[in-house]
């Protein structure tokens, strides 16, 4: 009895052994198990951008801000906004007459949305890396001078939704352990650029024109965060 008990119970040890090992074989793996802790950091500042619209200077001015992991990838958001002058028509119906006819107008142009990018050697005091920002805005056009009430105005008339992507490489500098700049070189790519005035039956006019948005651009950033 007792060697019938002492046999149960080395089989019982051994099946349980088998099993843990079995178990062990086939339990789930993953990318981040954990064995090596993620460093999260971040940066937030000022963006300044350098391009151009309809061929003329353009400069835009806004914000971004990010969560770094282990200091080489970095996911985040932005927004930025036109802050030089550019003209346009701006058209006017005439509830009277039936006709349109134009005025002065000047552009506006905003967008923001999602940052993502990547570092290569960050521990280097110049390293380079490469980004995209993509976001959604509009392309407006305001009348310059004050359009007099009798005018009927449609709502939104010359507002356009648009999509837009900005890839570019960037070179950074680090200063202290809180404050790097970034510069990068790009490109601003505009989709969604469809607005029509229309006119009559047969005439009408597109508003923007794509190849006036749709340029190399460059960037200044200033950045302040955890660097470490």
């Amino acid at each position: 009895m007792k060697y019938a008990c002492l046999t149960f119970l080395i089989a019982l040890f051994t099946a349980f052994s088998i099993d843990l090992n079995a178990q062990e074989e086939s339990e789930m793996k993953y990318i981040f198990t954990g064995e090596k802790k993620i460093k999260v950091s971040g940066f937030i500042g000022p963006i300044m951008e350098f391009s151009a619209i309809q061929n003329d200077f353009a400069f835009f001015m806004g914000g971004q801000g990010a969560l770094i992991f282990n200091q080489k990838f970095y996911f985040g958001g932005y927004g930025e906004g036109l802050t030089t002058r550019h003209y346009s028509d701006y058209w006017i119906y005439d509830k009277y007459t039936g006709d349109f006819y134009s005025t002065d107008g000047y552009i506006s142009f905003g967008h923001g949305g999602f940052l993502l990018g990547y570092i290569h050697k960050s521990n280097k005091p110049i390293h380079f890396g490469i980004s995209s920002r993509i976001g959604w805005g509009a392309i407006n056009t305001f009348p310059i001078k004050e359009i007099e009430p009798y005018y009927y105005e449609y709502d939104d008339s010359h507002k356009d939704h648009v999509f837009v992507a900005i890839p570019q490489i960037e070179v950074e500098f680090n200063f202290t352990k809180w404050f790097k700049v970034n510069a990068g070189i790009g490109y601003r790519i505009v989709a969604g650029i469809d607005k029509e005035i229309i006119f009559d039956d047969k005439n009408s006019k597109m508003i923007y024109d794509k190849k006036d948005f749709n340029k190399p651009q460059g960037t200044i950033t200033l950045c302040f965060g955890f660097f470490k």
